[in-house]
């Protein structure tokens, strides 16, 4: 009989070398793999002083590179902060100035690295999915996606994922069929199960059906489609049955989503905060649900309207500085997300934590009494209220007033549309003129995202920010 010892439970490794089946050795990438994954387990678990004191240092060496290579950070600010003691620099670096995502978009090429240390590997460039508005041109490092890698596997320990089990996944690339692999990072280090692939631009009634006749244990998908398929689902009393986890990403996730897919197949949601210019930033806790920063990687900071730190169950602005992307320095980054502040998790982590995720400036909706509140419209009975729906927006316009765009087969008969009226009044506790607009298929970002809600009256503030 083994002991069950503290530490990550692991697989046997994949290993390289001939002859060799345990212990495993891993290729060279695997092992450095491995080796964050093995100070990841326990910083963790270090008080959030410790944290700080190692964040400081990494950003002492991540600010001096700026300064010296990155147009952008040629001004005395941030030479000075270089300056400053342990004991001030906390301090001092919240009042460094805030980069917005206009400002960055404006920078352009002066926040490239004209040069990187060695190892960082060769510079790859990307750009976000644009679903602001204008996407952000970013550069990126092999280091830097080393770094994210660690953290996906952070993730699989944390939710002790059963790595031979087969995954699905919805997804803005084409369909695939049955591979005998997840893919990096996981297949790097074990020998992992199958998985399988279908397009986001596929219709609901066809991802469904292709999720039936595969019955995965896992699957990743954004949320927009997760209740959209877990609608459908418990109205034709689909199950399936070896569900074990639904995987999120890039939209916001409510509790009355994580009930649905809880109602519609027993499987629990596991969330993941990220953006693609600033990594990994938060998961999801296995013990309380909350979200704990990822704070070997990033300095996750939550602001409110007069730049000073929010305290637990304030809500305010989310600001990310990541430590490990030497190419494209993005110091004090206004995401443009809003998120509650949590307390001190009961799990034991140093990691700080995020009660929520709410969303961005262009999600909340703008009263006349001039309030601003986050529209939950995923509660709203939507399979109740108008079955036909497949996908659907509302939009605030500039004079207040809604337009709800809705995906359909056919236009919704009169009934639907004042029951569909009435219900969004009492959702949004206001009543705001609204038209009803069909769309044969929603138009949807590159990488699949569609919001419920968007507001056009924060565009002027965006701009100005």
């Amino acid at each position: 009989m083994t002991r069950k010892l503290p530490g990550l439970d692991l697989p046997p490794l994949r290993s390289v070398v001939e002859g060799i089946a345990w212990p495993g050795i891993p290729e060279n990438s695997a092992a450095h793999l491995l080796a964050a994954c093995f100070q990841l387990d326990r910083s963790q678990w270090w008080t959030p002083e410790a944290i700080q004191a190692q964040q400081l240092c990494q950003l002492r060496a991540l600010l001096s590179h700026a300064v010296e290579t990155v147009p952008h950070y040629q001004g005395r600010d941030y030479r000075r902060w270089l300056r400053d003691s342990d004991r001030d620099a906390w301090t001092s670096f919240r009042e460094l100035p805030v980069l917005t995502r206009r400002a960055a978009q404006q920078a352009g090429d002066a926040l490239r690295a004209v040069q990187l240390p060695a190892y960082h590997g060769q510079v790859a460039e990307g750009q976000t999915s644009g679903s602001t508005g204008a996407p952000l041109r970013y550069w990126t490092t092999p280091l830097a996606q080393a770094f994210w890698n660690a953290i996906v596997m952070r993730d699989h320990f944390w939710h002790r994922r059963d790595f031979s089990a087969l995954h699905a996944f919805i997804r803005a690339s084409p369909d695939t069929e049955v591979t005998p692999t997840w893919g990096p990072p996981s297949s790097a280090l074990f020998a992992v199960g199958e998985s399988a692939v279908m397009s986001s631009q596929r219709t609901t009634a066809e991802l469904l059906k292709w999720l039936v006749d595969l019955n995965p244990d896992y699957l990743r998908a954004q949320p927009i489609t997760i209740r959209s398929l877990a609608r459908l689902a418990l109205d034709g009393g689909l199950r399936l049955s070896r569900l074990k986890e639904v995987r999120t990403v890039a939209e916001t996730v409510t509790d009355s989503l994580r009930k649905l897919v809880h109602e519609a197949w027993g499987a629990r949601i596991i969330d993941i905060y990220s953006s693609s210019e600033c990594g990994m930033l938060a998961l999801q806790c296995p013990v309380s649900g909350d979200y704990h920063s990822q704070s070997e990687v990033a300095i996750v900071e939550v602001i409110d309207s007069n730049g000073m730190a929010c305290e637990p169950e304030e809500i305010g602005r989310v600001i990310v500085t990541p430590l490990h992307n030497f190419a494209m320095p993005l110091i004090r980054y206004d995401t443009g997300d809003f998120a509650e502040v949590g307390s001190a998790c009961r799990c034991g982590r140093g990691l700080p934590t995020l009660k929520r995720i709410l969303g961005r400036r262009r999600n909340r909706l703008h009263l006349p009494d001039g309030n601003t509140t986050w529209p939950q419209l995923s509660s709203m009975p939507w399979h109740q209220l108008a079955p036909e729906i497949e996908r659907f927006q509302l939009r605030q316009e500039k004079d207040f007033s809604l337009r709800f765009l809705y995906e359909a087969g056919a236009p919704l008969p009169v009934d639907s549309l004042t029951l569909i009226d009435t219900a969004l009044t009492n959702q949004l506790r206001c009543s705001l003129p609204i038209r009803f607009e069909r769309l044969d298929m929603f138009p949807v970002t590159e990488a699949g995202k569609l919001e419920d809600f968007v507001s056009s009256i924060d565009d002027e503030h965006e701009v100005a920010s």
